[in-house]
């Protein structure tokens, strides 16, 4: 296969494989691909938001906008506007493109990793477009309400909402022809998020959270008291959050049990952001922008001046974005306190992207894109590493998803070396002590691979390798893939744990070498992985 690494180590098998699913169907590795910036909608960015707030830019559509921003690897942003117009705009704020559809854009769009475009529209459509801005394709639904996930199975996953006479979730092969359909008993508005095995999260008017498998099958079912506007989100610990109109805030286990749940004064409609420690941010109709622990307890809460649709972004430095119908978008501290708001003339229902220049991108209901922009952040080199699923049977296979950012001062002096990427399997890890160095990564008992990945360059695909910094305008540059690794079909693995560790370094060129790492600790550590 193509791009496709094999090794046996100690009796893991390995597979790069960066051409296993259809390309054109592959979410696209960019600062903010689509709603709530991945499959699981965390909220979670790479990327450190402003500080401070300053107008970088504005476009005035024709009517408002509620659709959340998609940021491409090339600068591009995508957004639609109720004026039945879908934006595409340069990095400068200038027009790329624009699409016109026969009625309202509401959702927010997600790109696939050769720049195929997904949106839906009031028209009762969902639309594929080229980069360029053409049609590739279009399915006929009912009022489509729901904002696309671009699946791990090259499908893409989105719903019928308002429409009575259709209350379908469905999933399109990537050619725009029907894989599956499922029906709910009510509408759907809710966008569809993929859990760590692989299943597909939505909610529903009916007032049920769905968990149904790749084959479209009904796996199980949540009912709740209020109807489900709310897109759920899924935590590193494959917890399922979302709000309902009951005025309820869940947490379900990954087998669709009760975990905890939170009593909110009005309803809940947006979606959850949750941080890497698991902790996670809500609005609710009740005024109220939440913080709530991993036990469900409250960690602070904040008062505006309105009911809050927009969802929290967060930040690599754990600030947060929101918008509210107060008019304003907020920017706060990790604790919970004021950083800054920025008013607008009309409500903010649009939930906020961030770039990896450090900009935050949103729609108003003003009609206006505006983005917003402080000092330049500081970008250090990390690796990103996480496993899926959490729990594996011997003979069974995990995915490893990995990748590597760098600051634009090593891009400039390591320009086109190819990076190693090293990686060992750590048994009964113990995960709240993140700080391993690279000497016991390497003195792991099992040691899955220390190989070039196979061609994999520190340079995206389109970049030149020799940028001239201070004309050239990118701040960080991110290389990534996904290793499977077969587990030996023995049984005496049976009850044991691990987790995966890795580091990065440059290939040496002219007898230098630049070994870098995940920040201060240098080794990633992903989730730990239970053989039962």
């Amino acid at each position: 296969m193509k791009n496709e690494l094999r090794l046996n180590a100690c009796g893991f098998l390995l597979t790069v494989a960066l051409g296993a699913f259809p390309i054109h169907a592959q979410l696209m590795n960019s600062p903010w691909p689509m709603f709530h910036h991945d499959c699981q909608h965390t909220g979670q960015s790479p990327y450190r938001g402003p500080d401070t707030c300053t107008l970088a830019w504005s476009y005035s559509t024709g009517d408002g906008v509620d659709s959340s921003c998609a940021l491409a690897s090339d600068g591009r942003i995508y957004v639609g506007s109720r004026d039945h117009t879908f934006y595409s705009f340069n990095a400068t704020g200038s027009l790329a493109w624009s699409y016109l559809t026969a009625s309202e854009i509401a959702v927010s769009p997600a790109i696939s990793i050769d720049g195929r475009v997904y949106l839906g529209s009031f028209d009762d459509n969902t639309y594929a477009l080229s980069a360029t801005g053409s049609l590739v394709w279009s399915y006929m639904t009912q009022d489509a309400f729901s904002s696309p996930a671009v699946g791990f199975d090259g499908r893409v996953y989105t719903a019928a909402s308002l429409a009575a006479a259709d209350n379908n979730i469905y999933a399109l092969n990537p050619s725009g022809s029907l894989s599956w359909s499922y029906a709910a008993s009510g509408a759907v508005s809710s966008s569809p998020a993929l859990d760590l095995d692989g299943r597909i999260i939505v909610g529903s008017f009916d007032n049920n959270l769905y968990a149904l498998t790749l084959s479209g099958a009904l796996s199980w079912s949540f009912r709740t008291g209020g109807i489900l506007y709310s897109s759920p989100t899924i935590g590193s610990d494959g917890k399922v959050y979302f709000g309902s109109a009951d005025n309820g805030f869940y947490a379900l286990t990954q087998s669709g049990a009760i975990a905890w749940s939170y009593l909110c004064a009005n309803s809940v409609g947006n979606s959850a952001a949750v941080d890497s420690s698991g902790q996670v941010y809500i609005g609710a109709e009740d005024n109220n922008f939440y913080a709530l622990r991993q036990t469900g307890a409250l960690a602070w809460s904040y008062v505006s001046g309105s009911s809050i649709s927009s969802s929290f972004a967060i930040g690599a430095d754990s600030r947060l974005y929101t918008g509210s119908e107060d008019n304003n978008f907020y920017a706060f501290n990790p604790t919970g306190s004021f950083l800054w708001s920025y008013a607008t003339p009309f409500s903010e229902w649009s939930s906020p992207s961030i770039g990896s220049n450090g900009r935050i991108y949103a729609g108003s209901m003003d009609n206006n894109v505006y983005v917003f922009e402080g000092p330049p952040p500081h970008i250090p080199n990390y690796i990103n590493l996480s496993s899926r699923p959490s729990s594996v049977s011997p003979g069974e296979r995990i995915a490893l998803d990995w990748s590597c950012t760098f600051e634009g001062a090593q891009w400039r002096n390591y320009s086109g070396r190819k990076v190693d990427v090293i990686v060992a399997a750590v048994e009964n890890p113990v995960l709240e002590n993140r700080a391993l160095s690279i000497a016991q990564v390497q003195g792991s008992a099992i040691f899955l691979f220390k190989k070039n990945m196979n061609g994999v360059s520190i340079y995206r695909g389109g970049a030149v390798k020799n940028p001239t910094f201070g004309k050239t305008i990118f701040s960080s540059v991110v290389s990534s893939g996904v290793a499977y690794i077969d587990v030996p079909n023995d049984n005496n693995l049976r009850g044991k744990k691990f987790a995966f560790a890795a580091y990065f370094s440059f290939s040496k060129k002219s007898g230098m070498s630049g070994s870098v790492g995940s920040g201060g600790n240098e080794v990633e550590i992903s989730e730990s992985v239970e053989i039962h």
